[in-house]
């Protein structure tokens, strides 16, 4: 396993790592049968878990050995089992499970809260952990302070590494602007990666969408992206791979990469945060199909229906391709997914099912 720094002293956090110190030192082969994430900043906590995801199993095997689950709405020992779990056909797998806190919350309407137990299924799990598993527990909420006596901290500081995911400095931010920029195939101006990070303002979930949406603004051999074109291009929006999604799956209708897409997307959002962000996107595309039929100027849609300036041309030319008739039949299927995933429904099998639906409809 890695070796890393871990915090000393009388800190609570003492043994965990700082998160910038892991995402520079994961290994393929020389990863740790757990982690346990907790810390202010989401943005490092979504970082390490990417990477994770990236380096533990290979990419051909991500859609059948990588499994997101919701400690809300698993029982403890069901996520214990499904971790001791072996993989199918790839060499090692990987379970992720959000909001580890609502494992130790107590219940809607009970008048106290849960009792911290003597030992609990995970703890055990931890061990003694699958050799074949990588296990990466993220507290939302909680902190490591909030976890001490724990059985679940006892074991994870035992076989595992505890990631403090504290707020990554401006430099960090910076380098890791310019390193998306470079992979996409953008040139920065001088001083737009800072400039990006200040506008910010610490919120590192809209900096990565407004990146996001800068590469797909640009495009490869464009020239240098300037500070005016960030302050036009950056916003409260919608990550554009929602809008690829939705072209892909509602326009083109190709089963294979929505249902690809689809598996990238529950594994960093909850399946009902992502279908609200689907049918928040979906009223947008009824709305420009009438605004259009008026003849509305691209300035006035963007304005009026909150859509970024740089989206409109191309989002026109979605609708224009999509009758009302099949508006109207996507948004029926679209309630009938809401409904089944408030009743309980599997959260993949209820949005792969729709996406079914969609690309087989006529």
């Amino acid at each position: 396993m890695t070796a890393w720094t871990p915090r000393k002293g009388g800190d609570v956090t003492e043994g965990a790592i700082p998160g910038a110190q892991v995402l520079k030192g994961l290994q393929a082969d020389k990863l740790a049968p757990a982690y346990f994430l907790a810390g202010d900043s989401a943005w490092m906590r979504g970082q390490v878990t990417a990477r994770l995801k990236e380096i533990a199993v290979p990419e051909a095997w991500r859609s059948t050995s990588v499994e997101t689950m919701w400690a809300g709405e698993v029982q403890e020992g069901d996520a214990a089992d499904t971790a001791a779990t072996p993989p199918f056909g790839s060499p090692r797998r990987m379970l992720l499970i959000r909001s580890m806190e609502e494992f130790r919350q107590r219940k809607k309407g009970a008048r106290k809260a849960k009792a911290i137990p003597a030992d609990s299924p995970l703890a055990a799990y931890l061990r003694s952990p699958s050799p074949t598993t990588v296990l990466v527990m993220v507290s939302e909420v909680r902190q490591f302070p909030d976890w001490e006596g724990d059985p679940i901290m006892k074991a994870a500081r035992g076989s595992g590494v505890l990631v403090a995911c504290d707020a990554p400095g401006k430099e960090l931010l910076s380098g890791w602007v310019e390193e998306r920029a470079a992979a996409s195939g953008l040139k920065l101006a001088p001083g737009v990666a800072g400039e990006l990070v200040e506008r910010a303002s610490g919120d590192q979930l809209r900096l990565e969408q407004d990146i996001s949406k800068i590469s797909l603004w640009g495009g490869a051999g464009a020239g240098p992206v300037s500070l005016e074109q960030v302050e036009l291009l950056t916003g409260d929006t919608t990550p554009p791979d929602i809008f690829r999604f939705l072209d892909i799956l509602f326009v083109d209708r190709n089963a294979g990469k929505a249902l690809s897409m689809l598996s990238q997307l529950l594994f960093e959002m909850h399946p009902l945060q992502l279908h609200a962000m689907m049918a928040g996107q979906m009223r947008k595309l009824v709305a420009l199909k009438q605004a259009v039929r008026e003849g509305w100027q691209p300035g006035r849609i963007s304005k009026d229906i909150k859509i970024p300036f740089f989206l409109v041309g191309r989002l026109t030319m979605v609708v224009n391709r999509t009758g009302v008739e099949r508006f109207a039949e996507l948004l029926g299927a679209l309630a009938n997914a809401e409904a089944s995933l408030k009743r309980g429904g599997n959260g993949r099998m209820v949005l792969e099912g729709f996406v079914l639906e969609v690309c087989g409809g006529k």
